[in-house]
């Protein structure tokens, strides 16, 4: 039985009458739906969504695991790295040179090493500008 059938029922049994705004009850079972379906989102998000975006993020922080990758490896020495090697690989070509030969007779690697010496500032720049690209979109401190 819905209430405005129950209201005039009871008028009928002759309760006394008063002047009763049956669109009041029209707006409370409107707005009960509104407030349910609201409070329906609210309670998805503290007690099942908000823990699956948790989830996510935790497993996607492990899987691109990004600070440990800044702090925990050589990667920021980059051009240091370069830096100490290029006067070995300069040693190599003038000993080369002076027995007449290339260095990469000497060092099978000798181009390939000297194209990283020589990409190593430019790399090292590209990769600090992706790096906070990153750490810029998702939110991440910079360990740069």
């Amino acid at each position: 039985m819905n209430t405005k059938k129950t209201v005039f029922s009871k008028i009928a049994k002759g309760m006394p009458k008063k002047q009763v705004k049956l669109g009041l009850v029209d707006d409370l079972e409107r707005d009960y739906n509104y407030l349910e379906e609201t409070s329906n989102l609210a309670s998805y998000l503290a007690y099942e969504y908000g823990d699956e975006i948790i989830d996510a993020f935790s497993d996607f922080s492990l899987k691109y695991n990004l600070d440990d990758l800044m702090v925990n490896s050589p990667i920021n020495m980059l051009d240091d790295i370069a830096n100490e090697y290029r006067p070995v690989l300069e040693e190599l070509e003038q000993k080369a040179n002076d027995l007449g030969l290339d260095p990469a007779e000497i060092f099978g690697n000798y181009q390939e090493a000297k194209d990283l010496v020589d990409n190593a500032d430019d790399l090292y720049r590209d990769m600090l500008d992706k790096y906070r690209e990153i750490i810029n979109y998702v939110g991440f401190r910079d360990f740069s």
